[in-house]
């Protein structure tokens, strides 16, 4: 398996406009809620992207595995946040389900990662393998000339 440097991840990507769209959201919340419910989606917004990149330079798949998985809780948490965002009318509903749906679209791709560096560290392990530091771009690389500055 071919060890992919993060920026090059499609999921990664995705995940950076994410937090630009929640920035955006954020900043038409009530004054009240800046240091609240805004700044509590921000990190979770910010965890995402970073835990993608940290555990990809991690090299260890086990180590890579480990991060994808803080990233999901990342993702439940943001859409917990989101949903209770249009409860409490910060923001509408449209806005909401499309965030909901934009990080249903990262929660399926890391969860395919870790399914697939999962039993990718499972083959290994049982064969012995010393190719533990490599991982799978499973389905989520991007073309080249997709860079992480571009918006959807």
């Amino acid at each position: 398996m071919k060890l992919y440097h993060y920026k090059e991840l499609r999921v990664w990507q995705q995940s950076i406009q994410l937090v630009t769209e929640i920035y955006d959201l954020t900043r038409k919340f009530p004054k009240e809620e800046m240091f609240g419910l805004a700044q509590q989606m921000r990190r979770a917004a910010v965890s995402i992207p970073s835990n993608i990149a940290e555990g990809q330079n991690r090299g260890r798949m086990n180590e890579v595995i480990h991060f994808l998985k803080i990233v999901m809780g990342s993702c439940a948490e943001l859409e917990t946040q989101i949903i209770i965002s249009m409860n409490v009318k910060c923001a509408s509903q449209s806005d909401g389900e499309k965030l909901c749906s934009d990080l249903n679209s990262i929660e399926n791709q890391i969860s395919s990662m870790i399914r697939v560096l999962s039993k990718n560290s499972n083959t290994s392990n049982s064969s012995n393998s010393s190719n533990s530091s490599k991982t799978s771009n499973s389905s989520n690389t991007s073309n080249s000339s997709n860079s992480s500055k571009n918006s959807k």
